[in-house]
């Protein structure tokens, strides 16, 4: 009878899994049971370190995608908050004002843009007002990048810087610029009413007539 004797086989192909194959080498049904099991035991064990292997590239693409969206999301943050409402700057005036008709509203913030935000993740927007906390609010839903400013926080007349400061679900952290909202209730002309209109008085006994406007052409080209 031949001695039973232990063999070593690479099950990889690549010298990272070995595994000792007993049997006494003359090729019988123990030999090759012993070997057939080795094989599964082998197959088994490359079919794991595959699996392994695309967990982690999953999760290697997955960090990958946080960090571009990261990037994103801070370049994106530099765009102030939106005041809905609110009267645009125009050429000569460069303010955002808040409309007579709307002093006794509330105002309503929000982002001039959503759509990186990650909804509940737990991420957070804390909108400030000159600096101050105003809200923070959990975004669960698209309905939380809003805020309500009460009446009493902008009823006086004057300037007021509205930012937000983003805190991501990863931990990172940003601030937007600042939104110069103006409340002016200043009359025009700084408030000087000036002295009455004086009116010929042709025009205030006949009032304003196209013969007067003929006899007076020059009128038109003031």
């Amino acid at each position: 009878m031949l001695a039973s004797m232990t063999e070593t086989r690479d099950l990889s192909g690549f010298g990272w899994l070995k595994r000792p194959v007993s049997g006494c080498g003359c090729g019988c049904a123990c030999c090759r049971q012993g070997l057939m099991a080795a094989d599964r035991y082998g197959e088994r064990q490359m079919d794991l370190h595959e699996e392994k292997k695309t967990a982690e590239e999953v999760r290697q693409a997955v960090r990958k995608k946080r960090l571009e969206r990261s990037r994103e999301r801070n370049y994106r943050l530099e765009a102030a908050p939106v005041a809905l409402g609110a009267l645009l700057p125009i050429s000569g005036d460069d303010r955002t004002l808040w409309p007579k008709t709307q002093w006794e509203n509330p105002l309503t913030l929000t982002l001039p843009r959503s759509d990186f935000i990650e909804y509940g993740y737990g991420e957070t927007l804390e909108y400030k007002v000159n600096g101050s906390h105003l809200q923070t609010n959990v975004l669960d839903s698209p309905s939380d990048v809003e805020v309500i400013v009460p009446v009493d926080v902008i009823k006086e007349a004057g300037r007021y810087l509205f930012s937000y400061h983003y805190t991501q679900y990863d931990g990172n952290e940003a601030d937007s610029s600042e939104l110069q909202f103006t409340v002016d209730k200043v009359p025009p002309n700084e408030g000087d009413e000036g002295p009455p209109p004086t009116l010929p008085v042709e025009v205030v006994t006949n009032g304003l007539t196209l013969q007067y406007l003929n006899d007076n052409a020059y009128l038109g080209k003031l």
